[in-house]
């Protein structure tokens, strides 16, 4: 059971316009699980955008949520997405420091059930926002990878799964058959903290339960890449790489685009009689070509 209180809703369009890209609104919800009240951030567009109807669910990396998160849903957003950035340690745990966050991240990791409830709260008020879960992808970054796979492995009808630096591990035996979601995971080689042992195991795992998957491994590239603020320093084991985040960024954008286009058909398409139906609903222009929304088969 989960419950859900909005806290404050504030619109902001000065901080969130983009020029020739949509406002949106940005509100602070909490919501609950049987035994824990969390605090995500919800950003939706207020006009139509090139990612109109596709959701967008991100899970924080070790240190909770922060501008990591909200700088990739205002992008999200920005296209037309309705994105909630999901809170999965708690309201009030925002750990000061690597160390405070290394602890939250180990805490989790723990208590797979509770990561399972809270992520799945947090998809359900996306979806209340009129988001189909079919049309969501979910983004995680470090552990927000693993809860990313783990609401995936509660059998949630998401349309892909995506893992950033992720920490890839099994957790709860024969659960990832339940994954119905094609997952996309992006890793440095150097990663410390997701070895080549760890990539095979779940490799392995998924190739046994039939899951549809991605490995992309970014050799050269350490743990956190994304994260400009990191330094370039891959001796530590945590250090941005630009090569490796352009290409992570445009592989999502695909993604996305796929959430979105499977109700829009190429204009061309539909007047060569290849179309499954030809009853218009909307139009919408991307790089050039038209795309037609028509209803489904």
């Amino acid at each position: 059971m989960t419950f859900r209180k909005l806290a404050f809703a504030s619109l902001i369009p000065a901080a969130l316009t983009l020029i020739g890209a949509p406002v949106m609104a940005q509100q602070t919800i909490e919501y609950s699980t049987e035994t824990t009240t969390y605090e995500g951030t919800l950003f939706t567009p207020e006009n139509s955008g090139a990612l109109d109807d596709v959701g967008v669910l991100i899970a924080h990396d070790f240190l909770g949520p922060s501008e990591n998160q909200f700088s990739m849903a205002r992008n999200y957003a920005a296209q037309g997405a309705t994105v909630f950035v999901a809170d999965f340690y708690g309201k009030d745990v925002r750990p000061e420091g690597p160390e405070a966050a290394t602890a939250e991240a180990i805490r989790v990791r723990g208590a797979v059930p509770e990561l399972r409830s809270a992520m799945s709260a947090a998809l359900t008020e996306l979806t209340a926002q009129g988001v189909e879960a079919d049309r969501t992808a979910v983004i995680g970054t470090s552990v927000g990878g693993l809860a990313a796979l783990e609401l995936g492995c509660t059998g949630a009808g998401l349309g892909a799964i995506v893992v950033l630096w992720g920490v890839l591990e099994n957790t709860v035996a024969d659960t990832a058959q339940q994954i119905s979601a094609p997952v996309t995971m992006l890793q440095g080689d150097l990663d410390p903290l997701v070895p080549a042992e760890a990539r095979d195991s779940i490799a392995a795992e998924f190739d046994a339960q039939d899951v549809d998957y991605d490995l992309q491994v970014f050799e050269g590239v350490a743990h956190a890449y994304t994260l400009a603020f990191m330094g370039t320093d891959t001796s530590s084991g945590f250090a941005y790489d630009e090569a490796a985040t352009e290409a992570s960024l445009a592989r999502i954008d695909a993604i996305l685009q796929g959430l979105w286009k499977p109700n829009f058909l190429p204009r061309s398409l539909i007047e060569a009689g290849n179309a499954c139906s030809t009853t218009l609903i909307g139009c919408r222009t991307i790089q050039g070509e038209k795309y037609l929304s028509v209803n489904h088969c």
